[in-house]
Formats: C-alpha cells, structure tokens, sequence
C-alpha cells in the first residue's frame, strides 16, 4: 500500500510545476517621426521594463528586420530579439504582453512581435 501511495504521489505531482516557456520579442528601432531608437534608449528600456521583470536572465541579439507598415510601405530596419525563458504562468505572460505594450507606446511603435513556444530544455 505503502509503495502504491508513493507511485500516486509521483505521478500526481510530474504536472504540479508549470512548463518552461520561451518568449521571443522583436523591437524596431526605427521611430514613425524619423530617426532610430538609440542604444541608449534601448538599453535603458532593457533595464527598465525587461531586467527588472525578469531578473534570471535573458539574451538579446543585434537583427536586421522587415516590416510591412499599416501604410502598405515596407521598411528593412535595426532591430532587437530579446530572448525570454520563463515558467509558463499567466502572471509571466502578463509580464511579456505589458513590456511589449509599453515599448510599443514609449516609442510610437505599430507593434511589437511576440513568439512564444514550449522549449525542451536540457543543461550538458
């Protein structure tokens, strides 16, 4: 009995802890009234909104993007990829959609692109 109630605990629990989450954010650096968003600016958000929400990590990349404005126009600019990995909760998610949100308005953005996906994570 003993061994059935320890197998039961087991299984129970393999669901008790949220799945990781990778969040993947995609910022234009070019501004509508001209210009780009600066490193200073960037980095500056990065601190701000994005560290301070998630304080375990994160990586960024340096990209070179595409984008079909909601003028029909389409412009190549810089760009950042901001990689998040996180437990798949809705306060993390809220977390995501509220740093996407306030870039969005801090630099007169259309959008930010937001991908998320369940990744298999695995340390060597």
């Amino acid at each position: 009995m003993k061994n059935c109630l320890l197998l039961f605990t087991v299984l129970a629990c393999l669901g008790c802890t949220p799945a990781s989450q990778l969040n993947r954010l995609y910022f234009g650096m070019n501004k509508p009234t001209g210009g780009e968003v600066s490193e200073r600016e960037f980095n500056q958000f990065l601190r701000q909104e994005i560290s301070s929400r998630f304080p375990n990590g994160l990586t960024l990349f340096a990209a070179k993007g595409q984008w079909q404005g909601a003028n029909g126009a389409i412009d190549q600019e810089n760009s950042r990829v901001v990689e998040i990995v996180c437990d798949d909760t809705p306060e993390n998610r809220d977390k995501v959609a509220t740093i996407a949100a306030k870039y969005k308005a801090l630099f007169a953005q259309e959008a930010v692109v937001v991908i998320t996906s369940r990744p298999e994570i695995v340390f060597h």
